[in-house]
């Protein structure tokens, strides 16, 4: 919207000058709230798929996608983890009440052990990673073993 000025010496200051100042300077001031806000939006977002999904109001597989989508915000975004960790423990809160039954309880540690052994699996493994030390010994054994059919010894 602001052409680049030019100056007298040949050379041009940044387009949009004093414009281009205070816009980045609002959104600097503005990032982590907006992200936070993002960060519980997915989750929001996802409590409602979920629940669609039990409601056959959308796909049975909307979950697990939006699922692994949270996962990977999860490995990405320190905010998406501020955001699933308060969440966690505003409902460990909840099921922690004597006044919460002791079924709901259950099934919550259940769900929770669930999520958090999906959200540690591996997400990739790397071709071309380096072989640990203590590898080269396993080989050399692994090789020595009759099992191998391409390192037996002919007679």
């Amino acid at each position: 919207m602001v052409p680049a000025a030019r100056n007298a010496d040949g050379t041009s200051s940044p387009a949009g000058g004093d414009l281009s100042k205070s816009i980045q300077t609002w959104v600097k001031q503005n990032y982590d709230l907006a992200m936070r806000f993002v960060s519980y939006s997915e989750v929001i977002i996802f409590i409602r798929v979920l629940f669609g999904a039990i409601l056959f109001r959308n796909s049975l597989l909307a979950p697990l996608l939006y699922a692994h989508f949270l996962r990977l915000r999860f490995y990405m975004s320190s905010f998406t983890r501020a955001a699933m960790q308060h969440v966690r423990a505003e409902l460990d809160k909840m099921t922690q009440h004597p006044s919460c039954p002791p079924a709901l309880r259950k099934g919550y540690l259940m769900l929770t052990d669930l999520v958090t052994r999906y959200a540690c699996t591996v997400l990739s493994i790397s071709r071309n990673q380096p072989e640990p030390a203590n590898t080269a010994n396993r080989t050399a054994a692994a090789s020595a073993s009759p099992a191998d059919p391409t390192k037996l010894k002919t007679r």
